[in-house]
């Protein structure tokens, strides 16, 4: 009796359940569960001592750095789209948010830490801070095709920029469920802010790339649509920036095409040895000329090659006089003609400055050269419009083992990076900067600072802590002056801090947001990139070069291989300082003919 009962209060339960998990009660209810009952559960459970006794008993793996996730996903199942469809349901109908006075208490949620999740906690609290992520986000995830963790990250920064009276906290297991379903497990290793804020951004995204790919298979519809509405709906990711990458050869002052790479954060190592540095002497630094003795050099690599396939025909040229079998003669001028064939490709690349151009012979082996004296410099080319920079702050102490850099950054509420960007001319000299620093204050790439992660600790373990902007948008007297409140968030706690106690902390990672009076995102300038390969005026001084034959071995095989592309009989009198062109009106014959009339020539100059 009592087991049917069971079973039909389950059945009826599950029935129950599949009607009403897709309504707004439903919804509404799971939210109070997360902000308000599972963690007055969770203070209940630490006060009890339960988590001292699973220690002592071994059974702490769930409280190991990220053990939790790993637990959480095993347990939770992934998302929907109907868990998708009903967070973006909440997104979308919630309430403005309210013009609350700084004068009295003003709050945001806090995240549950469920075994040391601190690392995950802050990163969310920091990009909760910024202003033009969301919109982004909410582009994403309103676009097919799915997009789970666009989704979930949306939801979880709109319950965070929520601003209340009243202290809360939430655990962001939306997000988890995500990562969880997007095949980006965080397993217990993955401990570390940065590293999970490139796993959220590189997730973020595969899920932009794959929207892009699906409105770019509209067809002839697409065509149809207006720019502006295009334009309207592309997504443009504001943590991505452009990088400007050169590398030079002060040997023989070629300079590569100048590279741009993406990036979506920016790391910044301080010196080990100093007791404080500024944010942008940081940044200098980053920016500078960096000296290599190691680099390998594409011109001296060419040229080396090309001394070499010379000097190889030199010597064939005098094995050929000394075989007597004529079928071992055959096959060292027919291997002449290739070396013939790749020299004149190699001069022609030398001669015409296309130096880095890929070589459609699989058999033409470059020698690599390592350039004993090179430069190398990375400028920012496109800035972002939410810039992140990571202060690395491992450390090799004396003793060969990892420490944890203690070095103090000053860093500003107003960052300037204009000297650290690419203006409209690159230059290519070796030993010059790709583009000249502007002069001058107030430069047109100027961000505000919007929140900080500080980690307090040693290298192996520790605890991250956010300090982020909260916007005041109160209009009394009080609040006129007043554009902003600050908050010290460490996971569950919440208290309000001046900006003064920002800027004295020690940030592990920094999050500008670009001013929009003076930063349009879009309308960075994208200079055209010269090189000198592009450069005639520049090749021709870098590169002047004429492909010759420096002993009578190599003239006499240049000599006997010209005669065998332009029928000539040849003769010991005649030795040509360079290989004329081949004559357009002469037909060419079959390989075999050529290298058995080169045999016979051969025999006639012995």
């Amino acid at each position: 009796y009592y087991a049917q009962l069971l079973t039909a209060l389950l059945s009826l339960g599950g029935i129950i359940y599949s009607l009403i998990r897709h309504t707004d009660t439903y919804y509404a209810f799971s939210e109070w569960l997360d902000i308000s009952f599972w963690p007055a559960l969770y203070n209940l459970y630490y006060l009890s001592g339960l988590p001292l006794l699973l220690h002592i008993l071994q059974i702490d793996v769930l409280f190991s750095p990220g053990g939790f996730l790993e637990f959480f996903s095993f347990l939770s199942p992934a998302l929907t789209a109907q868990d998708e469809a009903a967070m973006l349901h909440a997104v979308d109908t919630k309430p403005p948010v309210a013009d609350l006075c700084s004068t009295q208490p003003m709050y945001i949620s806090g995240l549950v830490n469920t075994g040391n999740s601190c690392f995950l906690n802050s990163v969310l609290q920091a990009l909760s801070a910024t202003e033009g992520f969301q919109p982004f986000l909410n582009l994403i995830a309103h676009s097919p095709p799915s997009t789970p963790v666009a989704s979930s990250l949306l939801y979880t920064l709109s319950l965070l920029s929520s601003p209340s009276r009243r202290r809360s906290c939430f655990r962001p297991r939306h997000i988890v469920r995500a990562m969880s379903n997007h095949r980006r497990v965080i397993n217990r290793e993955q401990q570390d802010a940065q590293e999970l804020f490139q796993l959220l951004s590189s997730a973020v995204n595969e899920e932009e790339t794959s929207v892009v790919q699906r409105n770019r298979s509209n067809g002839i519809a697409e065509i149809l649509v207006q720019p502006q509405q295009i334009k309207e709906r592309s997504p443009s990711n504001p943590l991505i920036g452009l990088s400007a990458n050169r590398l030079s050869c002060l040997q023989c002052g070629f300079t590569e095409a100048i590279r741009h790479f993406t990036f979506d954060n920016i790391q910044l190592i301080p010196p080990s040895n100093a007791h404080s540095i500024s944010l942008q002497q940081c940044l200098q630094r980053y920016t500078a000329m960096e000296q290599l003795k190691d680099a390998n050099c594409r011109n001296c690599s060419i040229r080396a090659t090309l001394k070499l396939l010379q000097k190889e025909m030199a010597t064939l040229s005098v094995e050929t006089k000394q075989v007597q079998n004529r079928g071992e003669q055959r096959k060292l001028l027919d291997h002449i003609v290739t070396l013939d064939k790749q020299c004149r490709q190699l001069d022609d690349r030398i001669r015409s400055g296309r130096i880095s151009e890929d070589y459609d012979d699989d058999s033409l082996r470059i020698k690599s050269i390592a350039s004993f004296a090179s430069t190398k410099q990375v400028m920012i080319a496109k800035p972002p419009k939410i810039l992140c920079l990571h202060i690395s702050r491992s450390a090799f102490h004396e003793f060969g083992g990892l420490q944890k850099n203690m070095c103090q950054i000053v860093f500003p509420e107003i960052l300037d990076i204009s000297a650290y960007c690419t203006t409209g001319e690159l230059n290519v000299h070796p030993d010059q900067p790709i583009s000249q620093q502007l002069s001058g204050a107030g430069g047109p790439y100027q961000y505000r600072l919007k929140s900080i992660i500080v980690h307090y600790g040693s290298h192996s373990y520790g605890h991250f802590v956010t300090y982020r902007r909260l916007p005041c948008h109160c209009s009394c007297q009080h609040c006129q002056h007043l554009d902003h409140i600050w908050l010290r968030i460490s996971d569950e706690k919440v208290d309000r801090v001046s900006l003064q106690d920002v800027l004295r902390a020690n940030p592990y990672m920094l999050m500008y947001e670009a001013l929009e009076s003076e930063h349009g995102g879009d309308s960075a300038a994208q200079p055209m990139v010269t090189s000198s390969e592009e450069t005639p005026a520049l090749a021709d001084a870098a590169f002047n070069y004429a492909y010759t034959s420096e002993t009578p071995e190599s003239l006499e095989a240049i000599r006997i291989a010209n005669s065998l592309l332009t029928h000539d009989e040849p003769t010991e009198e005649s030795t040509p300082t360079t290989l004329p062109r081949r004559r357009k009106h002469h037909k060419r014959r079959s390989s075999s003919k050529h290298v058995d009339n080169l045999v016979s020539s051969v025999v006639t100059v012995q």
